[in-house]
């Protein structure tokens, strides 16, 4: 199976560390029958994340630096927004990245807290 577009990269951060979940979209083609990972592997197959997120579109993402530099600039457009109602959780974020290459845009996005 060729690898999907785009992969969805789950973070959870915390002050101390980073947590990490690449995430690759199963085809149609497999979703009636999809492969089963092996245990060793650390694969498993997962349901699509459910709710309301925020995401904003950013250019690429050259390394882990740049990185968190556009995931700041986005937390702080979300903070502002915060007085008009806008609640969502900081630690917690996906990064989808559309490209093949380094030239290729990405999306942060920021999933609404439950109410």
């Amino acid at each position: 199976m060729n690898m999907t577009r785009p992969v969805l990269t789950l973070m959870n951060s915390s002050d101390s560390e980073c947590h990490t979940s690449v995430c690759l979209y199963l085809p149609t083609a497999h979703q009636r029958n999809p492969p089963e990972p092996k245990e060793e592997d650390e694969i498993y197959i997962a349901k699509p994340i459910q709710g309301s997120f925020y995401s904003m579109v950013v250019g690429p993402i050259r390394d882990r630096d740049n990185l968190k530099n556009m995931v700041t600039s986005f937390r702080g457009y979300m903070d502002d927004s915060q007085q008009y109602g806008v609640s969502y959780g900081k630690e917690k974020y996906a990064v989808l990245n559309y490209g093949l290459d380094d030239s290729s845009n990405a999306e942060i996005v920021f999933f609404k807290e439950a109410e």
